[in-house]
């Protein structure tokens, strides 16, 4: 748990605090979360702009994307990406060759 809580720490110090209130406000980070759903989600957007679709293919996204879905449940954004590549990870372990060579990433 000590671990836990120094890679938390660490990622905080990394995140500066306007970052951290910013996020933290409701009319800012849920609106971004439903929009990006609906943008993915593959029933809100019929055409989704090729940049977009790009962007989906990056894991750094993913990994965002899980961060911000992370920090609307926790308000903590530290705590939150500390979750995302948790999850990730997890996700990238439970996969057996065949998964991994179809997707390699999470």
């Amino acid at each position: 748990m000590d671990l836990l809580n120094n890679v938390s720490n660490q990622v905080a110090r990394l995140a500066p605090d306007s970052l951290n209130v910013l996020l933290s406000k409701p009319f800012i980070i849920f609106p971004i979360v439903v929009m990006l759903q609906g943008i993915f989600g593959g029933k809100g957007v019929v055409l989704v702009p090729s940049a977009i679709s790009n962007l989906a293919n990056s894991p750094v996204t993913r990994l965002l994307l899980l961060t911000l879905v992370g920090f609307a449940a926790t308000k903590n954004i530290a705590l939150a990406l500390v979750g995302a590549v948790a999850f990730a990870l997890v996700l990238f372990l439970l996969r057996n060759d065949e998964e991994r060579d179809a997707a390699p990433m999470f």
